[in-house]
This record gives C-alpha cells, sequence and structure tokens, in this order.
C-alpha cells in the first residue's frame, strides 16, 4: 500500500483544502496517476490515459497554473520552497509521460520548472544524473 500522506499535504496547501471533499478527490486524481504509471496492460493503460489527459489534469494543471501565476511564479509566494522542487520533479516527471508539450497550456508551471531547473545545483544535476524510466 502506497503512503498518499505527502500528496494529501500538497493538495490541502495548494487547494486551500477548503474541505475535506477537495483534499479527498484531489488524492483521488493523484492516486489515478500513480496508477496509470504502474499500469503494465497496454489497452488498460491507453483508457487511463485518455480519462487522465482530457479530464483530470487539465481540471487540476489550470488550477495549479493559476496559483503559481497569482503568486508571481511561486507555489508560497515570493520565495523557493520545497514545494517548488516537487512541482518542478512532478512537472518533469509528467513531461515524460505524456510528451514533451503536454505543459504547453500552463505557462505558469512550465516557468517554476525552468526556474528551479536553471539553479547551479540542480542544472549540473539534470547534466550528469543516470536516466532511469520510473
Amino acid at each position: 500500500m502506497r503512503d498518499y500522506s505527502f500528496f494529501h499535504n500538497l493538495f490541502s496547501l495548494l487547494l486551500g483544502g477548503k474541505t475535506q471533499m477537495n483534499v479527498t478527490v484531489g488524492f483521488i486524481y493523484v492516486s489515478d496517476i500513480c496508477d496509470y504509471r504502474m499500469e503494465e496492460n497496454p489497452e488498460k493503460k491507453e483508457a487511463r490515459k485518455n480519462q487522465l489527459l482530457n479530464e483530470t489534469i487539465p481540471f487540476y494543471l489550470t488550477k495549479f497554473d493559476q496559483i503559481i501565476g497569482k503568486n508571481k511564479g511561486y507555489i508560497i509566494p515570493s520565495t523557493t520552497t520545497w514545494a517548488d522542487f516537487v512541482f518542478a520533479a512532478a512537472l518533469e516527471n509528467f513531461e515524460y509521460m505524456f510528451g514533451a508539450s503536454a505543459l504547453d497550456k500552463y505557462p505558469a508551471l512550465q516557468a517554476l520548472k525552468k526556474r528551479i531547473h536553471r539553479i547551479p545545483a540542480i542544472s549540473d544535476w539534470l547534466i550528469r544524473r543516470p536516466f532511469t524510466n520510473s
């Protein structure tokens, strides 16, 4: 069983956690993405991918893009926090799973990822890290 408490807390922070239902729905969507990544049956994976790309992902990426845009490029206004690093890594994985153009409609998310990737230590690591597909 996976521990999703990190994602639960992240959705609480980013979406305001106005109600437990908001947080629970966010948790379900993150779980769907994790299930998609782990799916081994090609037909099931393709069906799940279509639902994610056409319904789930646009809803949340639009919200995240608005939040980051409102906060001038940061998850927490005006300062780089651990959440920015988590999002940069998640967005890179997202592009790996769904293609390089998957973030084209989300300029604030693209800018956040690029800003984190321009940090010298991060940039150096991205150049020399080993490739994995997990």
